[in-house]
Formats: structure tokens, C-alpha cells, sequence
């Protein structure tokens, strides 16, 4: 479910750049429970943020991309290798656990 989550996220935060051209203040917008919309609120990129998991979303200083990262309880889930190879962690982030999903813009 987390990974699903994470895929949608991935969606909206896609829209919402197509809209600004730059991720850089998606961040801002994302608030678990409450809808992902534009800051005048006449665009919603997701009707609801997910909420029954914790995960952390990482805008490269330029934003231009964007990272979101989610421990899975199945530390031996083959797509976490794949995704953290996928989407290598920006200068300014820690290290990935052995559990981080991540997702990109890719």
C-alpha cells in the first residue's frame, strides 16, 4: 500500500510541476490528510494526501527534482534496492536505511 501511496504522490507532484516548473515549493502544500492543491487552492493535484504512513519528501536545491522516501516493514522487498538505485539521495540528504523506498521524477 505504501508503495501504491508513493506512486500517486509521485503523479500529483508531476502535475503540480507541469503547472510551476519546478518543484520548489510542492513541500510547502503536502500535508498528510488534507488535499495537495495549488496555493490559491483553484488546482488540486491530489484530493487527499495519504496519511497511514510516515515519509519524507526531499526537493533538490534547484527544483528540478524530488525525492520521497518511506521505510516498508519488509526490509527485504526486492524494489527497495531498485528504487534507491533509481533515485540516488541529493548531497544534502543522509544515507538511505535498508528499508527506504524511494521515488523520483524519473
Amino acid at each position: 500500500q505504501i508503495k501504491s501511496d508513493l506512486r500517486q504522490l509521485k503523479t500529483a507532484l508531476g502535475l503540480y510541476y507541469n503547472d510551476n516548473q519546478s518543484f520548489a515549493d510542492a513541500g510547502g502544500q503536502i500535508s498528510p490528510g488534507e488535499p495537495f492543491a495549488s496555493a490559491d487552492g483553484s488546482t488540486v493535484y491530489m484530493k487527499i494526501v495519504p496519511e497511514n504512513f510516515d515519509y519524507d519528501l526531499h526537493i533538490s536545491d534547484d527544483g528540478q527534482a524530488f525525492r520521497l522516501v518511506a521505510e516498508l516493514d519488509n526490509e527485504s522487498d526486492r524494489d527497495i534496492i531498485t528504487s534507491q538505485a533509481r533515485c540516488p539521495k541529493f548531497d544534502s540528504m543522509s544515507d538511505y536505511h535498508g528499508g527506504s523506498y524511494v521515488v523520483c521524477e524519473d
